[in-house]
């Protein structure tokens, strides 16, 4: 198996694969490339991957995507130790601190959807909006 960067030329949504193209060998696309991930977020067309490939008698015979990568177009944004972020590609985004123990969901619109009734217990709770309804 070798460690290869790669363009992402295609995706399969339903499939969870993608068609590469790798540029240091011929502009080469290998086809139907499945993701290593535990949890759906494909990246987009034109999006630089690492994959790992494995290469039999100088041909690619199979692989898998390991996904994107941290740079310049891509930033890590404001984390921190122990903290966990989740942006989505319309900039939506989830993060956790364990330090402060707070969840942050930062959404055009989010919904909870439950069958059964709940309570939220809180010593204070602050809500900011248009229209309110309890």
């Amino acid at each position: 198996m070798s460690i290869v960067l790669a363009k992402i030329s295609k995706v399969n949504y339903d499939a969870g694969n993608a068609d590469l193209v790798i540029e240091d060998r011929n502009k080469q696309v290998i086809k139907a490339v499945p993701f290593l991930s535990s949890s759906y977020d494909l990246p987009d067309v034109g999006d630089q991957v690492f994959a790992d490939l494995e290469i039999k008698r100088g041909r690619i015979d199979r692989g898998v995507i390991l996904g994107r990568f941290y740079s310049k177009k891509n930033p890590p944004g404001n984390g921190g130790k122990g903290v966990f972020i989740k942006t989505f590609s319309d900039g939506a985004s989830i993060k956790y601190d364990p330090a402060t123990k707070t969840l942050t969901i930062d959404a055009d619109k989010v919904v909870v959807n439950d069958l059964e009734a709940r309570d939220i217990k809180a010593r204070d709770i602050h809500a900011h909006s248009v229209t309110t309804e309890v």
